[in-house]
Parts: C-alpha cells; sequence; structure tokens
C-alpha cells in the first residue's frame, strides 16, 4: 500500500508540479489514461500498479517504463524518461487516422488476430478523421523496436449501417523514419488502399514516431 500524495489531471505536454514529497522517501507513480477511442487504460499487474520514479538510494533503481492495461488485458508500455527534476511519460509509437474510413489495428500472427486488436481499440476501432494520436507499444516493440510493426483492416458502413470489416493487411513496419508505403486491404472482390508515412512528432517528443 502507498500513501497517495495527489491525483491529478494532465493534458499532453503539460507539467505539474508536485510539492508535497517527503526528501527521505521514495516516490512512486499510477497512470490512467484513455485512448481517443474512449477506451480507459490503467497501469496494473499481478504484483503492483504503482512504480518507482524516484529513489532515496540509486537513480538506477528508477523505473524507465510504466505498463498498461486495458479491459481485455491487452498491453500498452508508457516510456519514463528523466530530465532534472521533470518526469516526462511518453509512448514511442503514434498513429493518426486522417483517412475517411474506420480502422482496427493488431500486432498479433493471423491465428490469433481475429479478436486481438491493440490495447484500448475495442468496439468500432479508430475512427475517421481523428487528429488525437491513438498510442501503441507493446511489449514485444519494447523488445524489439526495429521490427516493430502492424497489421491494419479497414471498417465501412454498408446501406443498413452495419460496420463491416475489410480482411487485414499485410505486415506495416512503423519504426523506419521517412518510410511512405500504401497499406492494401481486400473487401469483398475489391481492394481498398491508404498510404501511410512514418515521421518524427517533433517538439518534446524526439523519439516519438507518428
Amino acid at each position: 500500500h502507498f500513501p497517495m500524495i495527489d491525483k491529478i489531471a494532465v493534458d499532453t505536454e503539460e507539467c505539474y508540479p508536485v510539492t508535497q514529497v517527503d526528501p527521505f522517501l521514495d516516490l512512486y507513480i499510477s497512470v490512467q489514461m484513455s485512448q481517443p477511442t474512449g477506451d480507459s487504460l490503467a497501469s496494473r499487474s499481478k504484483s503492483k500498479t504503482c512504480v518507482l520514479v524516484r529513489s532515496v538510494q540509486s537513480s538506477d533503481d528508477r523505473a524507465s517504463y510504466i505498463k498498461l492495461v486495458d479491459t481485455r488485458g491487452e498491453e500498452l508500455e508508457l516510456r519514463i524518461t528523466y530530465r532534472g527534476k521533470d518526469i516526462v511519460l511518453d509512448c514511442p509509437f503514434w498513429v493518426v487516422n486522417q483517412t475517411e474510413h474506420y480502422i482496427q489495428i493488431t500486432t498479433t500472427s493471423i491465428k490469433r488476430r481475429q479478436n486481438c486488436v491493440v490495447a484500448g481499440m475495442s468496439g468500432d476501432g479508430l475512427g475517421p478523421l481523428v487528429s488525437t494520436p491513438f498510442l501503441i507499444h507493446t511489449p514485444k516493440m519494447k523488445k524489439d523496436p526495429i521490427d516493430a510493426h502492424l497489421y491494419v483492416r479497414v471498417g465501412r458502413h454498408t446501406s443498413s449501417g452495419e460496420l463491416m470489416w475489410s480482411q487485414w493487411s499485410d505486415k506495416v513496419f512503423i519504426n523506419a523514419i521517412g518510410e511512405m508505403s500504401v497499406i492494401t486491404c481486400g473487401a469483398n472482390g475489391e481492394c481498398i488502399s491508404l498510404s501511410y508515412s512514418v515521421a518524427f512528432a517533433g517538439g518534446k517528443l524526439k523519439e516519438t514516431r507518428v
């Protein structure tokens, strides 16, 4: 059990000062967040919900990642970096849907793919023309970022209003800066094509790819 100092809501690139801290005690944090789909994720595991971000013994003991889990058990790992007294949370990979289609994303093999979309993407997936970034960083991406990839499928409404999904695309690599290509998804005898690119997010998020 941890005594709680504060519970706060922090927007993107916003800072919040934590002043009520005993300098002789370790400091831990837990995180809750929502994806642009509306799905919530929280830091929790079988053993603990908080990670160490300030140690009175050694800075080497501080956490470099915190794992968030959605209601289906899918995982998103946020990176923790330290800049002076600042604690910065970020995600190495963003997806921004600038198309006019609904999309779903998975990172799993074809045998597990059908109902195994990434953390925070249930229901109708990511809606069209959503400017808010969707965050992706699975434990596998953390282990091998050079091979970071995903698979995409497209949802379109039928005349009855039902959302019908295409087949899954081939593997889409998302680590190489400057990558530009076309994603193709088969759907009822036709081919849906979407273009995509990979770039740095910029600003303070120097290593985040979008």
